[in-house]
């Protein structure tokens, strides 16, 4: 039978999180019980687990409303963003090259987006 995106995430999906969850807790137990603060972990950690299955769930949906391209789009976009803030809150320093691919990239999406509007 042919399953829809969201029958198939449905069924996967419980599977899909506690493999998740068996494996960052074999690689991240011995780390989790030598941190300073080792109460506050496993919160962070089960935050960032559920964090991880949200971005999951979201792409998805962006994937299934508009299509692939969009959701690099925003991929791309986020991670500039994330740059910039390093740069001017963190004063990171960015190189030429990561500037030049970053908007290379970006520059090559939205061509190929604008192409694709008017299939030429």
């Amino acid at each position: 039978s042919d399953l829809s995106t969201f029958e198939l995430l449905r069924i996967s999906s419980p599977l899909i999180l506690i493999s998740q969850w068996a494996l960052s807790i074999t690689l991240e137990l011995k780390h989790m019980m030598h941190v300073k603060y080792n109460h506050l972990y496993p919160i962070y950690f089960a935050a960032s687990l559920l964090l991880g299955v949200l971005v999951n769930f979201v792409s998805l949906m962006v994937i299934t409303h508009s299509n692939g391209v969009t959701l690099k789009l925003i991929g791309l976009l986020r991670s500039i963003v994330i740059l910039l803030i390093g740069r001017f809150v963190f004063e990171d320093v960015l190189s030429t090259i990561q500037i030049i691919s970053y908007f290379t990239s970006l520059a090559s999406i939205l061509a190929y987006s604008v192409l694709r509007l008017f299939d030429m």
